[in-house]
Order: structure tokens, then sequence, then C-alpha cells
């Protein structure tokens, strides 16, 4: 408002008005609730603190008439396979560990409310960080180079910019460059075991459980499997 009034010290603050909101084919809007996942990775992010739904006067998630489509396909009815992989990989993977342990980390230092100036308890704590770090740096598969934040965006290297070199900066991106992005990855996994599913056709239904819900091409697959006919 002050630059519309042009004046050159701030007095009047801002106003941000809506004319127009996005709604979805099924005629949902995405305020507040976004779109909502089938998997949810681990996330640092906070929807309570940041974001839209963290304002006082956001505007309400409404929903109109939807449009007139046809849904191609059963997905929900993979879900279930597909989130029992996803789980199963995230207990597996290194990579998946930690970063739920950074998450952990990482939200439990934005609850304290409370900052040391004791040098000797905030070396402390710095040592305690750096000997996590360097655990995991042993204990990394180089081939790999596996790291869940792709190359450690929420690490601080503790430097100035008149302490950084070039050279240094350099090695640095093309670090988080090479890095594994385990989020990404896992994003293609989850992807190719629904294409496997969606090849798999016959063989994925004689594995189903009984009681599986099963798409129409699944179920055809397994009445040819209980009469004999492959």
């Amino acid at each position: 408002l002050d630059r519309v009034a042009e004046n050159n010290k701030q007095q009047f603050g801002e106003l941000k008005l809506t004319v127009a909101q996005f709604f979805r084919i099924n005629g949902s809007t995405t305020q507040l609730r976004g779109v909502i996942p089938d998997i949810r990775f681990p996330s640092a992010s906070d929807v309570e603190n940041f974001g839209e739904s963290s304002f006082d006067n956001a505007l309400p998630w409404v929903q109109i008439k939807p449009a007139d489509y046809l849904p191609v396909g059963d997905p929900a009815s993979r879900l279930p396979v597909l989130l029992q992989r996803h789980e199963a990989r995230m207990k597996t993977d290194k990579g998946f560990r930690d970063l739920q342990e950074d998450i952990a980390e990482f939200k439990l230092q934005r609850k304290k409310n409370q900052l040391s100036l004791n040098e000797a308890e905030r070396r402390k704590e710095r040592d305690v960080a750096e000997a996590r770090l360097a655990s995991r740096e042993a204990q990394k598969d180089t081939s790999r180079k596996s790291s869940p934040w792709k190359g450690g965006e929420l690490r601080d290297d503790g430097l100035q910019a008149d302490e950084r070199t070039l050279a240094k900066e350099l090695a640095a991106e093309k670090a988080r460059k090479d890095a594994k992005d385990i989020l990404l990855n896992e994003a293609a996994q989850i992807l190719g075991d629904e294409i496997g599913l969606l090849k798999s056709g016959d063989r994925f239904a004689a594995r189903a459980k009984p009681g599986f819900p099963l798409i129409p091409e699944q179920k055809r697959g397994a009445d040819a499997v209980r009469t004999g006919i492959w």
C-alpha cells in the first residue's frame, strides 16, 4: 500500500486480495488441503506453522460441482501392494533411516525456545552433530553416494563468506549433484512397481490374497487361473 501511495517510509502495510480460485476436476479446491498423496514421504515441513494453513484468515476448503469425466483404471486397488513395498524399502534403506533421524532432530531443535550461551555446551552440541555425520560418512557406500538430503541441504558448514573458496564451493556443488536423492529414487521405485503390476496382469492376480480387491483385468486373470486356463 505504501508503494501505491508513493510513501518513502512504510506506514500502511500490505493488502492481499484473492480474485480467483483453483478447482480440481473432481470439484474440490486446493485451499488448505492441497492434493493429498496416496503415499506420504517423511518431511521436515510443518503445515501448522508454514504455508497457507498457518494464516488466521486463510480461505476455507470448498467444493463445487465436479466436471463430467471418466476415470481410467483403478489405481486404488493397487495401493495396498504399492504401500507395502514402499514401507519395506524404507525399513531397509539406510538413507531413509538417516532422513527420519534428521527430521526428528530438526523438529526437536525447532521446538526449543532456549539457546545456551555457554561455549563448552555449544561446542559439545557441535561435536555430537559432527560425530553423527562422520559416522554416516564412514558407513556410506561410496559407490551409491547415498545422502538423505541430496548432498545435505540441511547441513551448515559453519563457514563465513570470506572463509570459503571457489574450489570448495564447486566441489560441494558437484557433491550435491552426484548425491543419491532417495525421495526421487523412491518415487521412481513406486512408479516402477505400479507399471510392473499393470504389466503382470494374470500373475499378479494369481498371487493376490483371498478377498484382495482386483481391477477387472486382474479378476479375469484370476478366473482363468481357477479354471485352468493360463
